[in-house]
């Protein structure tokens, strides 16, 4: 009998602890590039903690918070100046085991993805996780500017939308590939970066049209630290074997 207990009193602390979410200190970077030749990625650092419950990784809001502005000269080309980053962050999101199959299932990729199409393939983790701030593209010689509003171009949440001047297709948060459709004269050409699972790099992509500039940008967000998530149910199934033994071993008696 108190055998019995004591394996019951297991298999109760295993299922609390499948149930309980745990804070997990890490750091973090978060990159934006937009897909123009010789454009370098805006890059930021940040740290913090994040919950892990089950299966799912929840990052609070503000785990990089750009502070300022920042300037990055740029070499690669001699049509853009530079890049201005002005508050970039990442919204509060929530990456569950399932990739997006199980969170964002209409940005997986089918077929496509077709021209003006941005799209998801595979990946353990995934989600959807918005960002703010603003990237501008300093163009020379005539002091052009393109602004990209990352949370109007539903960078990190998935979806379509169509503005007064810009149409955009955005993919979910994926350990896997995402990828974008650009149209060329000789068909539809396909532009990808790919994610991980350890360490933790989420890529999301998207589309945008704006003021006669076809982009792709892909934005990615990597996670440093003990993470270790299980797989749903598998504490379930730990819990519930160990309660099998259980009544296995008070029917033996």
């Amino acid at each position: 009998m108190r055998s019995q207990l004591a394996l019951m009193a297991i298999a109760s602390l295993l299922l609390e602890g499948a149930a309980s979410a745990t804070p997990v200190a890490v750091s973090a970077t978060l990159g934006v590039e937009v897909g123009i030749p010789g454009l370098p990625p805006v890059v930021l650092a940040g740290g913090g903690a994040v919950s892990v419950m089950g299966g799912t990784i929840t990052v609070p809001a503000g785990l990089v918070s750009q502070v300022g502005s920042l300037t990055i000269p740029v070499t690669g080309t001699s049509s853009i100046g530079s890049l201005v980053a002005t508050g970039i962050a990442n919204h509060s999101g929530a990456f569950s085991v399932g990739g997006v199959t199980a969170q964002a299932p209409a940005e997986l990729c089918g077929a496509g993805p077709g021209a003006g199409q941005a799209c998801n393939v595979g990946g353990r983790l995934g989600g959807v996780m918005a960002l703010t701030g603003q990237i501008f593209i300093h163009i020379i010689p005539h002091i052009t500017v393109i602004p990209l509003k990352l949370n109007g171009l539903l960078i990190g949440q998935g979806g379509a939308a169509t503005t007064s001047f810009a149409s955009i297709d955005a993919g979910a948060w994926t350990s896997g590939t995402g990828r974008v459709g650009l149209a060329t004269p000789s068909g539809t050409t396909v532009v990808s970066a790919t994610g991980a699972s350890s360490p933790l790099n989420l890529v999301t992509p998207t589309f945008v049209n704006l003021l006669a500039n076809r982009l792709p940008i892909f934005a990615s967000f990597t996670l440093f630290g003990s993470l270790t998530v299980p797989e749903p149910g598998a504490l379930w199934l730990i819990g519930s074997g160990v309660v099998g033994l259980v009544l296995l071993f008070g029917r033996a008696r």
